[in-house]
C-alpha cells in the first residue's frame, strides 16, 4: 500500500491487486467506473446547494503504482455566472468527500429506509458544519434515490474486480474507506425498498407511435411531451397488429386509455414513473383526414 504525500484538494481512488494477475484491464476498468460513480453522487450533492448553479468535476492530479492509486482533484464550473452567492471552494469540496465518505459507510451496511434517513440527515449536518456558502447557508436533502443510484453505481465498478482485489475511497488526510458495497441492487430492488405509495391515473390521450415492439408484446415507445415506454395491456389490438392487420405508419399516433403509476418515498420524493397503454380506441394516421376506430362509438363520451 502506498501512502500519498500529494498535497491535494480532492481524493483518491486506490486499488490493490495481486501481482501477475489476468486481466489487468480489470483494475482500470474499475477505477474508471468508481470515479464516474463519485463524480456523479458529488454532483447530485452540488445540486442540494440551493440557489447556486454548479457543476463539480473532477481532473486527474498523480497516479501511483504498486496498487493503483489515482488521486484526484475536484474542480467547480458556476453554470450560472450571473448568480452573485458566494462560494467557498475548500469548504465545498470539504463537504463533498465527506458526503461521499458517509455513501460508502452507508452501502457498507444493510440497506434501510432509516439508515438512509439517518444518512440524509448526516449529510446536511456536514454541509452545516463546512458551509460551503456562508452568505445563503441553505442545503437541501440528497434523494434517497440518488444515493442508492450512486451505491449502484459503485458496485458495478466493484464487481469488475476479481475476488482478491480491493477498492478503497481515500480522503485527503489518507483514511482509507473500502468500496464494500452490501447490497445487490437491481431497479427492482431500489424501487421496492424506497416505495411508500403508488398513485395510478387513467386518461384518455393521443400518443404518437415512435417504436412499435415488433418482437416482445409489452414494451412500445410513444412521443408526447417526452419519449416514454408503455407496456401494452390491448392484447386484442396487438394481435391484430402481429397478424398483419393494422398496418403502422411513420408518423401515426393512437388513442387510447392510458394508466400512468407514479411511486413515491416516504418523504414524497418521486421513486419511479411508468406506464399502461390499457386500450387502444383509434389508430390516428398522420396528415391524413381519417383514423381507422376500433369502435365509433364509446358509452360515455
Amino acid at each position: 500500500m502506498v501512502a500519498s504525500a500529494v498535497a491535494v484538494i480532492g481524493f483518491g481512488i486506490e486499488i490493490d491487486f495481486a501481482v501477475d494477475s489476468v486481466d489487468p484491464a480489470r483494475v482500470f476498468s474499475a477505477a474508471g467506473k468508481l470515479i464516474g460513480a463519485c463524480q456523479n453522487f458529488q454532483s447530485e450533492v452540488a445540486r442540494g446547494i440551493s440557489s447556486v448553479d454548479l457543476e463539480p468535476y473532477l481532473v486527474v492530479e498523480d497516479i501511483r503504482y504498486g496498487s493503483l492509486l489515482v488521486w484526484l482533484k475536484q474542480k467547480i464550473k458556476q453554470l450560472d455566472p450571473s448568480l452573485l452567492i458566494k462560494v467557498n471552494e475548500e469548504s465545498l469540496f470539504s463537504y463533498l468527500t465527506q458526503a461521499t465518505k458517509e455513501l460508502l459507510i452507508l452501502g457498507s451496511d444493510e440497506i434501510t429506509d432509516h439508515n438512509l434517513s439517518n444518512t440524509q440527515k448526516r449529510i446536511l449536518e456536514i454541509a452545516g458544519s463546512t458551509d460551503p456558502t456562508p452568505v445563503y447557508p441553505a442545503y437541501e436533502r440528497i434523494p434517497k434515490k440518488e444515493m442508492l443510484d450512486s451505491l449502484k453505481e459503485m458496485k458495478d465498478g466493484v464487481d469488475m474486480l476479481d475476488p482478491g482485489d480491493k477498492a478503497k475511497f481515500v480522503l485527503p488526510s489518507s483514511e482509507r474507506i473500502s468500496f464494500s458495497i452490501a447490497t445487490d441492487f437491481t431497479e427492482e430492488s431500489i424501487e421496492k425498498l424506497l416505495t411508500n405509495r403508488t398513485i395510478t391515473n387513467r386518461t384518455r390521450e393521443i400518443l404518437k407511435i415512435k417504436s412499435p415492439d415488433y418482437l416482445g408484446d409489452s414494451q412500445w415507445k410513444f412521443k408526447t411531451d417526452k419519449v416514454i415506454t408503455a407496456k401494452m395491456l390491448d392484447k386484442d389490438w396487438v394481435s391484430e397488429f402481429k397478424d398483419g392487420n393494422i398496418v403502422l405508419l411513420p408518423g401515426d399516433s393512437i388513442e387510447a386509455w392510458v394508466n400512468s403509476i407514479r411511486k413515491y418515498d416516504i418523504d414524497m420524493e418521486l421513486v419511479s414513473e411508468s406506464y399502461e397503454i390499457e386500450e387502444v380506441i383509434r389508430l390516428h394516421r398522420a396528415k391524413s383526414n381519417g383514423s381507422i376506430a376500433r369502435q365509433e362509438s364509446i358509452e360515455g363520451l
